[in-house]
């Protein structure tokens, strides 16, 4: 049985408003068999006459939790005549841009929680049509989960969801949602969209971060503003993060105001890939130079004409400098002294506990949770 049917089936009674990309969705539920029972209302608001605040975006998160608040408040007011039923309130409100790329926010309320999503298809997900599809199908699984109450774990996850609260899905289970051509971005305790975090930051620091070090989070002043603090499920050599651990990861990251991104991209020339997939230009990556030492000695790694462009920052301390009279056909390199704190490293804070290595929010963070 499809979505559609199992909606017009259930108890639940709503009003629905749409902008942008979301009438493929619409048209689709609407074409039902026994809508009628289901959506007392259903509007496309294209010529911006709604009433709700002209002071928001359309497609941002207030413009849809207030629609979608509105719309609950709606259907309450249709159904004071009928019994044995729930109400519901949804908005779509999303967008089509030149580059090809789509993104859309979604939220439902209803009168014991509200649920929101949003979804992110970069250029390379296809034309317009294929977009529109694939949020419908997005749409779909998410009322899936927050009215139908089916388990997401055993539906398909739609690519490009980025942000979603709804009941029963916790932190750990949104990084288990992490597809291999998406990404993920966490600031504050929260979720946010990842263009929002790409676009708001020049640099992009990779890393394990078990646990982040006073070298990781204090550095060089040319580079303490604008940095991403990037975290890959998938490591190259040391195989794959556990997710429980991975969030304590990003927790103590959080602690100290750095904002994350999280992927499953392995090796640098991956993790350029998929940014450029977000945002045309890429990114400068931010490197210590053991790393950096680690990836000029492996052949192609850094030479790959797929880095074209690429700057690297690279921050030196103690016995770790950059190998002297190496240049780069592809690559630009800029180098930082970080001497001050040349012997700090995650390995000695983990394994033999200095904590001096580590900031105090980040200390109590381990401490708190028995971490190492």
């Amino acid at each position: 049985m499809s979505f559609y049917s199992e909606l017009n089936k259930s108890p639940w009674r709503g009003v629905i408003s749409e902008v942008g990309i979301g009438l493929e969705f619409t048209a689709g539920l609407m074409g039902t068999k026994g809508v009628s029972n289901t959506v007392f209302c259903a509007t496309c608001d294209y010529d911006r006459t709604n009433p709700v605040r002209k002071d928001i975006r359309k497609v941002s998160l207030e413009y849809v939790k207030e629609e979608a608040s509105q719309n609950y408040c709606d259907a309450v007011t249709f159904t004071e005549c009928f019994e044995n039923h729930e109400n519901f309130g949804l908005s779509i409100s999303g967008a089509h841009y030149q580059d090809r790329r789509s993104h859309a926010w979604v939220a439902v309320t209803t009168a014991r929680y509200d649920a929101y999503m949003h979804i992110e298809l970069p250029r390379s997900y296809g034309d317009r049509r294929c977009q529109s599809r694939e949020l419908s199908e997005a749409i779909q699984w998410f009322l899936s989960i927050a009215l139908l109450k089916k388990n997401w774990m055993s539906l398909k996850v739609p690519r490009g969801v980025d942000v979603i609260y709804a009941p029963g899905i916790s932190d750990v289970e949104r990084l288990i949602m992490l597809r291999s051509d998406d990404l993920l971005a966490y600031q504050n305790g929260q979720f946010i969209r990842v263009i929002d975090a790409l676009r708001s930051n020049r640099y992009v620091y990779p890393g394990s971060f078990n646990p982040p070090t006073k070298a990781h989070t204090h550095l060089p002043t040319e580079l303490k503003s604008g940095v991403l603090y990037e975290i890959s499920i998938a490591h190259h050599s040391k195989g794959n993060i556990a997710v429980e651990d991975l969030l304590h990861r990003i927790r103590m990251l959080n602690a100290v105001d750095k904002t994350v991104i999280i992927s499953r991209a392995s090796t640098f020339v991956e993790k350029h890939k998929v940014i450029k997939s977000y945002v045309s230009d890429g990114k400068h990556f931010v490197a210590g130079a053991d790393v950096w030492n680690e990836l000029v000695s492996e052949p192609g790694v850094v030479n790959d004409d797929r880095l074209s462009g690429t700057t690297f920052m690279i921050c030196e301390r103690g016995n770790y400098v950059v190998a002297p009279n190496r240049a780069y056909n592809n690559v630009e390199q800029y180098i930082f002294d970080h001497r001050e704190y040349s012997d700090v490293n995650s390995s000695d804070a983990r394994d033999r506990r200095i904590l001096k290595f580590l900031d105090e929010s980040v200390r109590k963070y381990i401490s708190n949770h028995g971490l190492y």
